[in-house]
């Protein structure tokens, strides 16, 4: 059995549903790295526009069981680095850190695991779900191992999604994040157990990295959703 450990930041908002996916498959995590460059009040934002009341967060205080939290200045430090090596934690879980990882960090376990809102490699960098809905492609998640580049490591599992008519686009945005924090559990779980071997994966092709969408582009995905246009939403009765 390997040991686990997460890196977030305690403000993340969605740490409480990484924790409780990861729970729900009988994966225990050691403890949370909190780095002290929080979340700003612009991100929190784009999180609270992007799912409205879609998703009920869960509270990092109410966890059952408890898991311990440590805090350190930066999760790229070389003390974190030495309490990772000194705790022989076995896979890192990127649970919303704010720091761009560097190779100290990356290697200090046997990888650090990430679930990215985008199938890689087709869809690289930010706002992947409205690029994807803009261009009538399939949105879905890609868990993967993490490398200096922007999601280009070695793919773990990858999930496509459909959606309702009746969706609009927080609904959408909400049942990604939330098939994603139970892709990422269940990886976890498989990683875990031994049943999934990350070495010697190949890195997936180059792709295409997406830039943060313009205000129009975003408005066209939330009309389009609005409108049922998108081509992977279905009737829900086929669903």
């Amino acid at each position: 059995m390997y040991k686990t450990a997460l890196l977030s930041t305690w403000n993340n908002p969605f740490l409480g549903q990484i924790i409780a996916s990861l729970q729900e498959m009988r994966v225990s995590p050691e403890f949370v790295i909190c780095d002290s460059k929080h979340l700003n009040e612009e991100v929190l934002e784009c999180v609270r526009l992007r799912v409205g009341n879609h998703i009920k967060l869960k509270n990092i205080y109410n966890l059952d069981p408890v898991i311990p939290f440590y805090f350190f200045e930066n999760h790229n430090s070389p003390q974190v680095v030495s309490f990772l090596q000194s705790e022989q934690i076995d896979f890192l879980i990127n649970a919303g850190t704010n720091r761009i990882l560097k190779t100290e960090i990356l290697e200090a376990t046997r990888g650090v695991i990430s679930c990215h809102p985008g199938l890689i490699p087709e869809y690289r960098g930010c706002c992947n779900v409205e690029w994807a809905i803009l261009n009538d492609d399939p949105v879905g998640n890609s868990v993967y191992l993490m490398t200096e580049e922007v999601d280009r490591g070695p793919i773990l599992a990858r999930q496509s999604l459909t959606f309702s008519r009746e969706d609009d686009y927080q609904s959408v945005r909400a049942k990604v994040y939330c098939a994603g924090f139970a892709l990422l559990g269940k990886v976890v779980k498989d990683l875990v157990a031994g049943r999934l071997n990350p070495e010697h994966l190949p890195l997936p092709d180059e792709g295409r990295y997406y830039g943060v969408i313009s205000k129009d582009d975003l408005r066209c995905a939330q009309e389009k959703i609005r409108a049922g246009a998108y081509k992977y939403q279905i009737e829900p009765s086929q669903q």
